[in-house]
């Protein structure tokens, strides 16, 4: 199994994964603003979003478990991971008070998880947090568009054939909304693509037969976190339209530059996340324009355009 360097930075999204490139499907603006001007908003010490922070630490977390820690009895290593993963988001800037209470969250909801866990059928793990690329979604693509992604974990499930890609999500909905919103996503599509391609799925381990979804559906007001576990396939109709799709975006997102036309979807300018909705970072700076530049910070390159257009 490939863990025995598993580290905290090794969970999360690559550099070339399917959450940055989201930007571009939601917004071609959002894209250029963030990636090809370098455009942030101001670093300030805030308060960021709980349920972010609860399920990055138990993704953490679970990692650790499952690669190290499913025979101990005191989960030393995913604590450790959970506690690794909280320090740093504190050094990136993010209030200490808010991590903190995320984290006595976090492993509260995840002790409820591994007893809840370990009564199901043991996974037999291949991968743990698996990298994927850089590789191309069709062999002969040029560089350019090769793309990377990370797998929570690749295993054999006792109950089905072949291999599956498991992940762990967590969420205050109903369960049945997560499987909703991960059949047809561009996460799950991306993945399952790149295994087919990269050197590090299936020429080395065989094709994977779907996604398993363990979800974790958090407790609040006295009430008791809840557990289910969901099976997602992809039918390959729908992987090879998605490869077809995506490719046509990436070249797309290539040819933008700094100083080109860009897009804008007003329908993007705010986006769910979780229950709530939340207002794209950007929204501020297409809606005052240099009335709104002072909210931002850009490179010396960029200062010599209007950089706010």
């Amino acid at each position: 199994m490939a863990n025995s360097r598993l580290r905290v930075i090794d969970s999360g999204a690559t550099e070339a994964g399917s959450s940055g490139f989201e930007a571009y499907l939601r917004c071609p603006k959002e894209y250029q603003l963030q990636r090809i001007r370098g455009v942030m908003p101001v670093p300030r010490l805030h308060a960021p979003s709980a349920a972010l922070l609860i399920g990055t630490f138990f993704h953490a977390a679970r990692a650790a478990w499952v690669a190290y820690d499913r025979s101990s009895a005191n989960g030393e290593k995913w604590r450790s991971a959970g506690a690794a993963a909280a320090e740093k988001h504190i050094r990136d800037g993010e209030d200490p008070a808010a991590v903190s209470q995320a984290l006595t969250f976090s492993t509260d909801l995840f002790e409820q998880y591994v007893r809840w866990a370990t009564l199901r059928p043991a996974w037999q793990p291949v991968v743990v947090e698996g990298k994927l690329g850089p590789a191309p979604f069709v062999l002969d693509d040029p560089r350019p568009l090769w793309r990377t992604a990370r797998l929570d974990l690749v295993a054999k499930l006792p109950s089905l054939p072949g291999l599956w890609w498991s992940e762990a999500k967590t969420t205050s909905s109903e369960p049945s909304a997560v499987v909703e919103q991960y059949t047809l996503h561009t996460q799950i599509l991306w993945g399952l693509a790149l295994w087919r391609t990269a050197p590090q799925g299936e020429a080395r381990h065989g094709p994977l037969r779907g996604v398993q979804l363990d979800i974790a559906q958090k407790g609040y007001g006295g009430r008791a976190a809840k557990f289910s576990r969901h099976i997602i396939t992809v039918p390959p109709a729908a992987l090879d339209w998605f490869v077809r799709d995506i490719r046509r975006h990436l070249r797309a997102a290539n040819r933008m530059t700094p100083t080109s036309a860009a897009i804008r979807n007003p329908a993007s300018c705010t986006r769910f996340h979780g229950r709530h909705r939340v207002a794209c970072p950007y929204r501020p700076l297409c809606a005052l324009g240099s009335l709104g530049v002072h909210r931002y910070t850009v490179g010396e390159e960029m200062k010599g355009i209007k950089w706010w257009t």
